[in-house]
Order: C-alpha cells, then structure tokens, then sequence
C-alpha cells in the first residue's frame, strides 16, 4: 500500500512539473516574440533615418528572413492597377533579377488569394492544403509552410511573402504581419512624404493624421523627426522613446506630441525636470512616499509615476538622474514595480517612459555615470531634434510666431517683418536654439514698439558684439536699477563660468539657477564658452554648450 502511495506521490510531481515547464516554455516563447518586435521596429525606423531607405528596408527584410529560417522571403508593391505577375517594386534578399520572375510565378496563387482578400494567407503545407494543392508550381517545388500578408489592407499596396519548410507559429505570424504594417507606414511616406502647404507658408511638414496643434516649423528636416515621432506614438507596445538633442531644440513639445498622438493621449503627461530635483527628494518625487518615511512626511504622497499610471512619464534631460536613482528606475522598467519610500510593499503603473537629453549618454556611460541597462531600455526608439542651424526653413516661420505671442501678451500692435530681418536672422549663429532666438524677437519687437517704429528692421536686432542693454555703455543714459542689475548679472555669470572653466553646467550649478534658465540668461548676455577665457575645459564630459554654429527648433 506504502508503495502505491509513493508512486503516486511520484506521479503527481511529475505533472506538477511537467505544467510548469510548460508554463516556462510559454513565457520564454513571448518574451522572445515581445524581443523580435522590439528588434523589427528598431529596424524599421532605422530604415526611414537611413541615406538609402530602401537598403534600409533590405536590410530588416534579411534580419526576418534569419529570424524566421526561411529560404524564400520577398517584398511585392504594385500600382494602383494590380498585376500580381508585374509588380511595379520588388525586394528579395540573395535574389538575382534573372531569378525574381521564377520565384514570383512559384507563389503567383498564393499571391492572389492574399491580394484579392486583403488579408494574411496561412498554411502549414501548400502541397496539401485543398485552396492550394492543385496549382502547378506549387507541386513543382513542393512548396510547404507559406505565410503571405498583403501591405496595407484596403486597398492592398503589395505583399510581403515568406517560405519555409516548417509551420509558422502565432508569433511568428504576428513578426510578417508587423513589417508589412511598418512597411506600409514608411511606402506612404515615400510617396507622400509630408503635408506641404501649397502657399509655402508656416504649415508644418507632417505626416498624415500627425496632430501637431501649436508646433511651427516647415523644414524637410522637422519633417524627418515628425514622421519619426509618428511612428513612436503609433507603435506597438510600451516601448520607451530617447530623444536627443541640443538645449532649447524643442525636445520637450515632441514629447508631448508623441504622447498626443499615442493610445495614452486621454492618460495623464506626467512631466519630469531631473536636474531640478535634489538627489536627496528624487527617490520620493518619482515613486512616492509613505507618512513617516522620513522628516517632513507627515502623509502618504504618490510620486509621479503613479500619478503618470495609464499615461506617459516625460524625464527630461535624464542624463542628470543620480546613478542611484538610475538603478531604481531601471528595476521600474524591467519588471513594472516600485517600491515608494518607506512602504512595505511594491506597486505597478502603467506607463511609457519618454526620456530626453541633451548630454553625450556615450560619454557619461564611459564615465560610469550613466548605467548602461537603463539606456538600453530607454532606446526602444530613438529621436534626435536638430539644432536651429540645420533648419533654415524654420527661422522664418518661427520668428513670426515669437511675433505674435510676444506682442499679444505685451500689448503691442503686431508689426510687419522686413525681408532684410529675416535675412540678418537667419545669419547669426543661435547657440541658443528657440530659447536665443525667442529672446532676440521680443528684444527686437521691444525696441521697434519703442522707437515708434512701423516694421521691425535688422537695427532691432542686438548683434553678439552688442552689449546686452540699450545704451549700456552710454556716459549720458542714466543708470536705472534695471540696467544696473543687468550690468551685475552679466558680471557675475562671466566670473563663475571663467572660473569653471568654459563648464556651463558646472557654472549653472554654482549660480543656483535651473539649466534651462541658465541657457536662456547665457543667451540674453551673449555667454559662450569663448567668453570665459577658456576655448575648453578638460572634465572630460560633453556637457559644455553648443557651438555657435549648432542651433535648435520647435
């Protein structure tokens, strides 16, 4: 009886075991679904970046093709009158042109089944598959597992074919059905890149169904970001997005663009200033804290991410997170739990995380001060606003739009842009990006309103070898308060970032001021590391500010 009893004690452990293994299995198989689809939309958007987007899309196309084991993949794009044996573009890896015909007229049926349906055709085996059995091809070469998926639905651009001689599991499904979404998303653009305005004014170039309410801007460079931006938010998963980029580039409203375009555009934007916290409140900001925690918590207080739950939690310039709190908020991301300050037990929210710096991450990761686990999460998709220099285009537009904010807010009338304005403008070196060239309008619009003046002209415009002030130098103009605490402003900041050395981030600190607005007073005073009597410094980080000839956008 004992020994009854002990076989079936053997017996229940083994099914015991035998569930779990499956259980592993099964989560083994998603976790590498969920890595295959990060990798292909890493791809994907690397392929729009690329000089050549169609060597782009080549390449992923190999990469499925590894991924999958298949012998046979192919891209298919047709005009808008399909003939399934002329496609109008083809891509097939290790393909000859000579070779493409054949390999087209093999799967032709199988084509127009999934053309003529709109929709992803599936079979473990065409030779025995009773839609497919009887086409001649498909007996000539024996064709097995086919998975055909058309781009774009309704109507179908083409399709994506792939062969094998094994079965096609659900992920593996799900792999060709995402690069012929994505495909479909980067083919529209290249036939219809952007929206451009037939006038040529300040309509943004966006891509269709962009919404970008308050943005301005209409070089084909914005462009790039925004489609990029596009398909950030419309991705699939709680892939986290880095955007880079100088100080004042506009990082900050892509973000929320992103966010707005998203699934979570009706959640909360929970937005973090990091250099703005102190280390010592920074754990208890992002996760909360419970009452008692520490002096001063005299009640439960959510951080930001819970309160972000459902939504979008924007970290600008990350970079400046404490390796500490690095760490902490890597565990966030890896497993979707925190732990508040001073609680017993962890909690979840659902967020995305859309991070954004202007510091060399590289760098700082050689340093041993950023960690490199948390930028790889971080990467899920990656952003880069260009600086003001390298969107010509924008300048006018912008500086239009700084026109009328400023002069409704002051009460001015709105005055006309002489051409020779904007052609001086677009020629001073904005180091600064939108922060310098914000300040340089309202200066302007101030001195034209001042001078009774009926357009503002090019003398409106404070040069970078004019002193910060009106008449600052001027024996006979009587030194007000204000020009005297501009006097010692400009002063001070010279002083402190002589003394650093050219280190502008070190020289914000020591001024007590927040980045931001360091930046925006080292632009009203025309502080760039030259003035300081250091052409470097030698901390080794790049943290120092732009050159002259790198400026930003929206």
């Amino acid at each position: 009886m004992s020994s009854a009893i002990e076989l079936y004690k053997l017996c229940s452990m083994s099914f015991s075991f035998d569930g779990h293994d499956s259980e592993l299995r099964r989560l083994r198989r998603s976790e590498e679904s969920m890595c295959n689809q990060r990798n292909l939309l890493q791809r994907m958007l690397d392929a729009w970046n690329a000089d050549s987007t169609v060597q782009g899309i080549e390449d992923a196309l190999v990469w499925l093709k590894e991924v999958l084991a298949s012998p046979r993949v192919y891209v298919a794009i047709y005009d808008d009158e399909i003939q399934v044996e002329h496609p109008s573009w083809w891509l097939a890896p290790d393909v000859s042109q000579e070779d493409i015909s054949q390999l087209r007229g093999t799967s032709l049926g199988i084509l127009t089944e999934c053309l003529s349906k709109h929709a992803t055709v599936i079979t473990a085996s065409a030779l025995h598959d009773p839609r497919f059995k009887t086409l001649k091809s498909v007996v000539a070469e024996r064709i097995a597992a086919v998975c055909c998926t058309p781009v774009a639905k309704d109507p179908s651009m083409g399709c994506v074919y792939v062969e094998r001689p094994v079965p096609f599991s659900e992920e593996e499904r799900d792999l060709v059905e995402l690069f012929a979404h994505e495909l479909a998303r980067i083919l529209g653009k290249l036939v219809f890149p952007y929206q451009m305005p037939a006038n040529g004014q300040n309509e943004l170039p966006a891509p269709k169904g962009f919404d970008t309410t308050g943005f301005v801007g209409r070089s084909r460079s914005l462009g790039k970001v925004l489609n990029k931006a596009d398909l950030a938010a419309k991705s699939r998963g709680n892939y986290s997005v880095l955007i880079t980029g100088e100080s004042g580039t506009g990082k900050t409203r892509i973000a929320r663009l992103i966010h707005d375009n998203s699934e979570r555009s009706l959640a909360p934007f929970q937005a973090v200033n990091c250099p703005a916290i102190p280390e010592s409140l920074a754990e208890s900001e992002l996760f909360g804290h419970r009452q008692g925690a520490f002096t001063g918590a005299d009640r439960d207080r959510p951080g930001l991410i819970k309160e972000a739950d459902g939504g979008t939690l924007f970290l600008d310039e990350v970079g400046d997170l404490s390796v500490t709190i690095q760490a902490k908020l890597l565990t966030f991301l890896l497993e979707g739990v925190y732990r508040p300050v001073g609680a017993d037990s962890v909690e979840q929210s659902d967020v995305r995380v859309i991070a954004a710096t202007s510091l060399d991450l590289d760098q700082r990761m050689h340093e041993g001060l950023f960690r490199h686990e948390l930028y790889l999460r971080l990467t899920g998709d990656v952003l880069h606003m260009p600086a003001l220099s390298s969107r010509q285009a924008d300048i006018e537009p912008l500086t239009r739009h700084f026109i009328e904010q400023y002069s409704e807010h002051s009460g001015y009338p709105l005055l006309p842009l002489s051409p020779d304005t904007i052609e001086r403008i677009a020629k001073l070196p904005l180091g600064g990006n939108l922060h310098e060239l914000r300040n340089l309008v309202e200066r302007a619009v101030d001195r034209a309103y001042r001078e009774h003046s009926r357009a503002i002209e090019p003398r409106h415009l404070r040069t970078p070898d004019e002193p910060a002030e009106d008449h600052a130098n001027d024996p006979e103009s009587p030194e007000t308060f204000d020009r005297s605490l501009t006097r010692f402003a400009h002063f001070k900041m010279q002083q402190v970032l002589s003394e650093c050395e050219g280190n502008h981030s070190e020289a914000a600190r020591r001024l007590g001021l927040h980045r931001s607005r360091y930046y925006r007073l080292r632009a009203k005073y025309n502080l760039h590391t030259g003035d300081s009597g250091h052409q470097k410094h030698n901390r080794g980080s790049k943290r120092a500010a732009p050159t002259p000839n790198s400026a930003g956008n929206s």
